[in-house]
């Protein structure tokens, strides 16, 4: 072991575990079904690494997935493959693997532009939030150039009592309180 000046022995890079991290660029011919844990990584951990560590995402959805050690390294196996499947990973999509203790990991995804992808999830959320801003903007009652639509305040907070609403077929009176917020 070769000696600093100081007199101790050099030692290589330890690195703190909690809040160690690494990275992996996803390449399916040899990522799609287990994922190689860096060598100089899994040293960090010796021999306390369990048989399943958790994957957490950005949402955090959680995968337990398994931990199996070869003559070739330690790989991420059952379960990686659904954790690859639900986040749709290409090729050339980098991934940061950062330890939270408790054998769990917060895997960061970074599409091949650059930037932080968003989860399957957050995708839904957004088309779902989008679909129905759209679909109420579809929904919304017409004004005629017949009657223009009359809205009774209250004169304390704003608050709507009751507003007429004119549509095609008939008058309608919809009694839905709305707070207004005075912009003075």
């Amino acid at each position: 072991m070769a000696r600093r000046r100081s007199g101790h022995p050099k030692r290589k890079n330890a690195v703190k575990i909690v809040g160690a991290e690494f990275f992996k660029v996803f390449l399916p011919k040899f990522s799609s079904h287990q994922l190689l844990i860096p060598p100089d990584f899994f040293e960090n951990f010796g021999r306390t690494i369990k048989e399943k560590v958790i994957l957490k995402n950005i949402d955090g959805k959680t995968w337990y997935v398994d931990v199996k050690g070869t003559p070739n390294g330690v790989f991420l196996q059952n379960g990686w493959q659904e954790f690859v499947d639900y986040h749709g990973l290409k090729v050339g999509e980098f991934l940061v693997f950062r330890y939270e203790g408790s054998y769990t990991f917060m895997v960061k995804i970074f599409g091949t532009n650059g930037c932080k992808k968003e989860t399957f999830e957050s995708k839904i959320i957004a088309a779902c939030v989008k679909s129905e801003e759209e679909t109420d903007e579809e929904t919304k009652p017409k004004q005629t150039s017949r009657k223009r639509g009359r809205t009774e305040h209250s004169d304390r907070f704003g608050e709507v009592n009751e507003v007429e609403v004119d549509s095609p077929s008939n008058q309608k009176t919809a009694r839905d309180p709305k707070l207004l917020v005075p912009l003075d």
